[in-house]
């Protein structure tokens, strides 16, 4: 069994400047600030690569007593056989204040690991150092992952050297840390919008504790046809120096304003966005040039994109009903369009043989007995709808029937009827109700004294006479 003895003294080598493979491990972020964590991506290893990680944080002590690393955890994604979570200077404890995994020859489980790792300080002003690490040999082959290292020191602020070996591949990186306050960030909200709509967003600026005097940042959707700024104004206080040409997928703002102390949060910019095509974009934010209140850059700001979703508008509804569904013929149906939507076109079909309707609340007559389907087509801006009631309208015949295209108005009233007979008829008569009578199947007659009628119609069919009678059926005022 291989032992981790001179596991110690090659992480004393690799304290050292260490050869970098560029993009093969990662180690952020390049400050750290309370409550960031710190990331070690790594790449893919094999079984019985020899793994290191090498922590060394160098700080000077306001106080005395014990100083160091007060608390941390450390997530570990794969095992080490034989492995080991040791100091090399300094006194290692886990978070229940036991002693930890000593420099023997034991296993490093795949987890997270609590470990506090401190000095006894008795003279403030010196500068100390403290160095743990996390080593042995992979247990078997491992795909590329990260470690995620969240530490807590006293004092808050100071040095942190990282020095990793992943089989062959070796990186270190020095990280200044102050824990006591948090990191500058700056961050553009998520923007949801539907294709042809316009909307507002905004990036924010926070955790500046020295002030700020100018900022350059550029703004970029990541996948352009999704849509576009449109405007971009700056809040009380800040001058917009410049500006990109508008609308664009990509804008860049020079900002100047006098924001002193400490800058908990603060808008830096209005965008207004508007949605040309379904889908979804990062809205990448950059920044070119941050200063403080004093002219000096700030650095470590931390970014988090938002993302801008563009959907299609949702389809109308199609809903609708009919008034009366039963009837004989000839009798008119009105169409009513239910849904709370305005579509942009219609198209009605009656299952009758009659051209299709292109209103929005139609009127239709039936002249054909059966069941018939009634379907609505709704128009959307980018797709239709359909509705289709089956067997909607039950219309059937009598021998005779009839019908006026209006029943009721004032003096003259003109009145269109309308008959419909089973068979071919030799004669048809109308009695109006007025002392008026007509000859023809389909005419008009003039109603000029007020009052409520009632018509008759009679057709002879063959040697039968038929007829049909509406009392009360036209009302004169």
């Amino acid at each position: 069994m291989r032992s981790l003895g001179m596991g110690i003294i090659i992480l004393g080598i690799l304290l050292l400047p260490a050869l970098v493979l560029a993009g093969s491990v990662e180690i952020s972020p390049d400050y750290l600030f309370k409550d960031m964590p710190v990331t070690i991506s790594y790449p893919a290893f094999s079984s019985g690569d020899q793994i290191l990680v090498g922590f060394d944080a160098g700080f000077t002590p306001e106080t005395t007593g014990m100083q160091g690393l007060t608390a941390s955890s450390i997530e570990v994604p794969f095992s080490l056989s034989p492995g080991t979570i040791a100091s090399v200077e300094g006194i290692l404890f886990n978070n229940s204040t036991q002693s930890f995994i000593s420099d023997t020859n034991e296993t490093v489980n795949a987890g997270t690991y609590g470990v506090r790792v401190l000095k006894a300080v008795s003279t403030t002003g010196t500068s100390l150092n403290l160095s743990w690490m996390l080593g042995g040999y992979s247990s078997g082959s491992v795909s590329a992952g990260q470690i995620i290292f969240v530490p807590s020191f006293s004092p808050k602020a100071g040095l942190l050297n990282i020095t990793t070996k992943f089989g062959s591949v070796t990186k270190s990186k020095l990280i200044p840390y102050n824990l006591s306050v948090a990191a500058p960030a700056i961050s553009s909200n998520n923007i949801s919008l539907i294709t042809g709509q316009s909307g507002y967003g905004n990036v924010t600026i926070t955790g500046l504790t020295t002030g700020l005097s100018l900022y350059n940042i550029t703004l970029k959707l990541g996948t352009s046809i999704v849509g576009n700024f449109t405007n971009v104004t700056t809040p009380n206080g800040v001058t917009l120096v410049s500006n990109s040409t508008l609308p664009a997928s990509v804008v860049t703002v020079n900002a100047t304003t006098s924001m002193t102390g400490d800058v908990t949060i603060a808008k830096a910019l209005n965008l207004t966005y508007k949605g040309l095509v379904a889908g979804s974009s990062p809205i990448n934010v950059t920044i070119n040039s941050m200063k403080d209140v004093n002219g000096t850059d700030i650095n470590a700001v931390q970014v988090t994109n938002g993302t801008f979703t563009v959907t299609s508008p949702p389809l109308p509804g199609a809903e609708f009903t009919g008034t009366p569904t039963t009837g004989i013929i000839p009798f008119n149906v009105s169409f009513l369009y239910t849904s709370p939507d305005s579509p942009i076109g219609f198209n009605w079909s009656f299952d009758d043989g009659t051209m299709n309707n292109t209103q929005t609340d139609p009127t239709h007559t039936y002249w054909v007995s059966g069941s018939h389907d009634v379907t609505l087509t709704v128009l959307g801006a980018t797709d239709n709808n359909t509705n289709v009631k089956h067997d909607y309208i039950k219309a059937r015949q009598v021998p005779v029937w009839f019908m006026g295209n209006v029943t009721s108005g004032k003096a003259s009233l003109s009145v269109s009827f309308n008959g419909s007979s089973i068979s071919p008829m030799q004669s048809w008569v109308y009695y109006f109700g007025d002392g008026g009578v007509g000859y023809e199947q389909n005419m008009t007659h003039r109603y000029n004294t007020a009052g409520v009628y009632t018509v008759r119609a009679e057709a002879m069919i063959g040697n039968a006479r038929n007829s049909a009678v509406r009392n009360q059926y036209i009302s004169v005022t």
